[in-house]
This record gives C-alpha cells, structure tokens and sequence, in this order.
C-alpha cells in the first residue's frame, strides 16, 4: 500500500489543483550565481536526487541569483511546481 505524501507543516496530503494527484514536498533551491533546483523534503531522496544532479530547473533564471531556499510542492505527473507566497501590499 502507498503511504502518501504528507506537507512537512501539517502532515496533510498535498493535492495538485492541475491534475488532481499528490504532490511532493520540498524546496527551491539555489547552488549557484544562476541555477535552481527542486529538493524533495524526504532526507533518503534528496540525497539521492542531490547526488544524481537530479532536479533542475531549465528555462527558469536568467541573470545572477543568490542562494535561497523556497517550500514548495512539485507534481511529477503534471510537472508544475506550487510556491505559496504572501505578498506584503
């Protein structure tokens, strides 16, 4: 049986608005003057995908980036990637 995918802040299931499957927990992150790459959460994974050089995100940054770090969720099946943001006004 699957386990499913819980979001680290409150142990639900995160559910692609696009397509309607689970979503992945984890981050955005920078390596670099001018790369990002999606991390899941899961420590055993993100491993993984940090050493395989898994994960990164083309067609994304032009100019130079600092080094951030951003909670997301990504969806494998529709390939978008959810950031949630408060915009101060």
């Amino acid at each position: 049986m699957n386990t499913p995918k819980m979001n680290r802040d409150n142990n639900v299931p995160v559910i692609c608005p696009y397509c309607g499957q689970e979503m992945d927990d984890g981050e955005v992150m920078s390596n670099g003057p001018c790369a990002l790459y999606w991390l899941p959460s899961d420590p055993e994974r993100r491993a993984l995908a940090f050493r395989g050089g898994r994960g990164l995100l083309k067609n994304v940054v032009s100019g130079n980036l600092v080094q951030i770090s951003i909670k997301g969720n990504y969806c494998h099946t529709c390939r978008k990637l959810i950031i949630p943001t408060e915009i101060q006004p």
